[in-house]
């Protein structure tokens, strides 16, 4: 499991210490303090969950000086758990962003239009999950077709490190579009820029590269065929979901004659 300092958020090797001034003065102002500030211990998936929880903070630190540093560091130590956490996240909160989303575009309805939590809240899960796996695919694909030696939890953890900076975006994009559809829609364009910005740091991370044209071109191919499977699939599912909702509105529409 990756440890990093709970103040600057550098990540340390197992069973050393920071030299940064914040963690130099914790450790000199009382043993108790230290012992009490530091990250649970075992063996365990459920104590690496609680490990992963302890470094939460401090990864997102470390991420947003060097996230290519951040993600190889993760890489080295297998943090499959960080990763996991990171995804659960984004999925539950895209899920909810979804549902409140939806609510509101609806709320001139009056009412009359039911807003099902559950279909909405699983249709943000399920794109979140898919776009996830199928960029952690196609990563892993492009390195079997460079000659790369990688296993595909290596890019499952890079694209779950990874997903702090969409998360972000996603927030800010949904709490935007209740003020002002145009500033929504820029912001749109620029979040599409940090997912793919985010998903080269994680195939850099993980293939280690040879950055050459061939790394480039194997990376558009792959990640845009892997935004199609998971647009092919989305639609489907949001295709019957619309199809309840207009049923819905027609429903409540007929209630008011």
């Amino acid at each position: 499991m990756a440890k990093f300092c709970q103040y600057c958020g550098k990540p340390l090797e197992e069973g050393t210490l920071c030299n940064c001034e914040e963690s130099v003065a914790a450790q000199a102002a009382a043993a108790d303090a230290s012992s009490n500030s530091a990250a649970p211990t075992g063996g365990g998936f459920g104590d690496k969950l609680k490990i992963a929880f302890h470094n939460l903070i401090p990864f997102v630190k470390s991420y947003f000086k060097s996230p290519v540093d951040s993600t190889k560091s993760a890489l080295d130590n297998n943090d499959l758990p960080l990763a996991s956490l990171f995804v659960a996240i984004q999925a539950i909160l895209s899920g909810l962003l979804v549902f409140f989303a939806v609510k509101g575009m609806l709320g001139s309805m009056g009412g009359y239009v039911k807003v099902p939590f559950f279909s909405l809240f699983f249709y943000g899960l399920l794109a979140v999950l898919l776009s996830f796996f199928t960029a952690a695919l196609a990563i892993f694909l492009i390195g079997k077709f460079m000659k790369v030696s990688i296993r595909f939890s290596s890019a499952v953890i890079a694209c779950g490190v990874g997903a702090i900076l969409p998360t972000i975006c996603a927030v800010v994009l949904t709490l935007c579009g209740f003020l002002s559809v145009q500033l929504a829609a820029a912001l749109l364009t620029i979040s599409l820029y940090v997912s793919i910005t985010t998903r080269l740091v994680a195939a850099k991370s993980v293939l280690g590269a040879d950055q050459s044209g061939k790394f480039y071109f194997s990376f558009i191919i792959g990640l845009g065929a892997a935004d199609l499977v998971t647009s092919l699939i989305i639609t489907r599912f949001l295709s019957g979901m619309l199809s309840n909702f207009a049923m819905g509105a027609l429903g409540g529409l007929g209630n008011l004659f």
